[in-house]
């Protein structure tokens, strides 16, 4: 995550899409995102000063990087930023911060976004009123759609954020909204199958009917919201660990290249029944490398 100076960072802009068109659940979605930021960043020893939603956006008061937010579902792009007052001086004072980071690139563009129509200065006049500035005191070409380097600036309740750099997260719903399911763990596409319903929301408990434990590990990178119990047991075991966790849905890792039915009396999910397997393998090497 862009670092340039960290004694002006004061602010991380947490962005979500999918939760918007969430209507009267909104605001309960929104709360459990809150609540698995702050689980991310208490287990990364992460120190901020507080947490707010405003507008459909998070903010977090803290000074550091908050990589390891890559990882939470819910969460589209987060962004390290520059508060400021949302005054034109006050712009111009946080967006020096970048002029090493412009003189160094080819071309830059500035794109702003105003919530806050309180604040007389329309996004188009932010955009040309620090455009021409940095050109006048860096001397930087503008290209507002093959640029290098780009300022954003994002003004909400009286404040403004500028910042350089998008974050991108993992997107879909935050862990935990959608209820529990039982991961039936049988092979390494398992983690895909297991990653997918995550990312809708899902908490997940894995049975383990073989030696996964490594696999079971990697999973638990993305489990802020849930503590992705590890159970070791055979298929035949499932019924009672159902009727144990009070869960009645288990998902495979099924295609329809080795489908076939569990003789259980569970519903059964196939997240990954209509993938081909170049199609699941690619998706499992792009879940591999994330950090």
């Amino acid at each position: 995550m862009y670092n340039e100076n960290k004694t002006g960072f004061d602010t991380v802009i947490v962005r979500y899409s999918e939760l918007a068109l969430k209507g009267k659940n909104r605001g309960l979605f929104e709360k459990v995102l809150v609540n698995n930021i702050r689980k991310c960043l208490y287990l990364n020893n992460i120190q901020y000063d507080q947490i707010s939603r405003i507008r459909g956006r998070i903010h977090i008061k803290t000074s550091l990087s908050c990589t390891h937010l890559r990882n939470v579902f819910g969460i589209s792009s987060f962004s390290q930023a520059i508060s400021t007052s949302p005054d034109i001086h006050s712009l111009k004072d946080a967006t020096k911060k970048f002029f090493p980071s412009i003189t160094n690139s080819v071309s830059f563009r500035i794109s702003a976004s105003r919530s806050d129509k309180t604040v007389p200065v329309t996004s188009s006049g932010i955009e040309m009123e620090l455009g021409a500035f940095v050109v006048d005191k860096t001397k930087a070409k503008v290209s507002l759609n093959h640029f290098d380097f780009e300022v954003g600036v994002e003004i909400f309740d009286g404040s403004a954020y500028v910042f350089c750099h998008r974050e991108k997260g993992l997107g879909g719903l935050p862990l935990g909204v959608s209820g529990k399911v039982i991961i039936l763990f049988e092979s390494v596409r398992s983690i895909l199958s297991a990653w997918l319903m995550m990312k809708r929301g899902c908490d997940i408990i894995v049975v383990d009917t073989g030696n996964n434990d490594e696999n079971i590990k990697f999973l638990k990178k993305f489990s802020y919201g849930s503590k992705t119990e590890g159970i070791k047991c055979s298929i035949k075991e499932m019924a009672h660990v159902s009727y144990r966790k009070n869960i009645n849905t288990i998902v495979s890792d099924q295609t329809l290249e080795n489908l076939h039915e569990y003789n259980l009396s569970l519903t059964v999910l196939r997240p990954l029944i209509g993938y081909q397997e170049k199609d699941i393998n690619k998706m499992l090497n792009n879940i591999k490398k994330t950090d």
